[in-house]
């Protein structure tokens, strides 16, 4: 039976027999799990890329660079703010997440992920108070978009930056920008989360991480080679 044929018939079935269905194949799956992969640690020219990445790369040396694509998000934050305990905060969750610590290089015309040890996150601190609070708010917001429309160099991590705007001393509006790269939508909740339990104290309680980014890179182009990327490549030839 072909493949639009059978999704044909998934698609009209009651949507309680279809998610029991689709549950069912997808145990049936070959593709091990991420996690028991075994990495076993980057050679000269550093990690594979994921698609993903790869495509982001050829997008940036083909447009020059530029800020397309920046994920920005800032929080303003009632109450007073310890900043030295947020830039703790912030070194805590780049030491988590291989990803924030990533420089993506170009061997030879082909681009590598390289996971350093270490990276310093600065975190830029810029005092507005003296203002009258309403121009102090405005002129924040127009700096983190400033801010915002920075590019970055991808060979040069951390591909994120961080400013807190003081506004009074219990309004700060806290940016960050962060290169599409090396996260995305979802990914921006975790480091919320990680980074409010690391700015209270409890970094130290969060569970250790069994996979990281370039775990998933290697199972992605361990999976999608061979007959099952040719056969996923047919589908799309066939209907483009």
């Amino acid at each position: 039976m072909a493949e639009a044929d059978v999704d044909a018939r998934i698609a009209s079935l009651p949507p309680g027999k279809r998610a029991l269905l689709l549950e069912r194949l997808s145990r049936t799956r070959a593709d091990p799990p991420i996690a028991r992969v075994l990495r076993p640690g980057p050679d000269e020219r550093g990690f594979e890329l994921s698609f993903a990445q790869q495509r982001l790369w050829f997008l940036e040396q083909w447009e020059g660079g530029g800020a397309l694509y920046n994920v920005a998000q800032g929080w303003w934050l009632e109450g007073p703010l310890e900043v030295e305990r947020l830039r703790g905060a912030f070194a805590q969750v780049v030491s988590r997440h291989e990803s924030l610590r990533t420089a993506l290089v170009s061997e030879h015309g082909e681009p590598r992920q390289r996971v350093l040890d270490e990276v310093a996150v600065g975190l830029e601190v810029v005092d507005l108070s003296a203002l009258p609070l309403e121009q102090a708010r405005a002129e924040a917001q127009a700096r983190a978009q400033v801010l915002a429309r920075r590019g970055f160099d991808l060979a040069q991590p951390p591909l994120l930056r961080v400013a807190v705007y003081r506004v009074s001393e219990s309004a700060h509006l806290l940016a960050l920008v962060i290169h599409h790269v090396v996260s995305d939508g979802w990914s921006m909740g975790v480091l919320w989360r990680e980074l409010g339990a690391c700015y209270a104290g409890q970094g130290e309680a969060l569970p250790p991480l069994a996979v990281q980014y370039p775990d998933y890179a290697q199972w992605q182009r361990a999976q999608l080679q061979g007959a099952t990327l040719e056969r996923q490549l047919g589908y799309w030839r066939d209907r483009l």
